[in-house]
């Protein structure tokens, strides 16, 4: 079993139940942690193994669509790794909203969300 992570990744997108987050914007930090069996052992070529650039492409489309819930969000981005790469056997993803529109708040606010795939 092998691991992949996607540490801090940034983001600037509008989701949010609020009207100034879907007018205004926030930014986002995600990590990705996605659990697989390689195709080949030792790994030798990018056609045994994922393809950070493709997986970041999806991660990026689905930041891009707003939708009301990061946990709708994050759910997406697993669905369709899981769905894309058949050797995938669990992705976790960590969404953080850097800077909530919440009055007085210092911090940040985020999701876990883990899938596994089904036998």
């Amino acid at each position: 079993m092998l691991k992949i992570e996607f540490n801090k990744l940034r983001f600037f997108g509008y989701h949010g139940l609020y009207e100034e987050e879907a007018s205004v914007g926030v930014e986002f930090e995600l990590d990705l942690f996605i659990d697989y069996i390689p195709l080949a052992t030792p790994v030798k070529h990018i056609t045994e193994t994922l393809d950070y650039v493709s997986v970041y492409a999806m991660i990026k489309t689905i930041m891009e669509k707003r939708e009301d819930l990061l946990e709708t969000v994050a759910h997406n981005i697993a669905q369709s790794i899981i769905s894309h790469y058949v050797f995938v056997e669990e992705v976790k993803v960590i969404i953080r909203k850097l800077h909530p529109p919440i009055t007085n708040f210092t911090g940040s606010i985020g999701i876990h969300y883990s899938l596994k795939r089904r036998p």
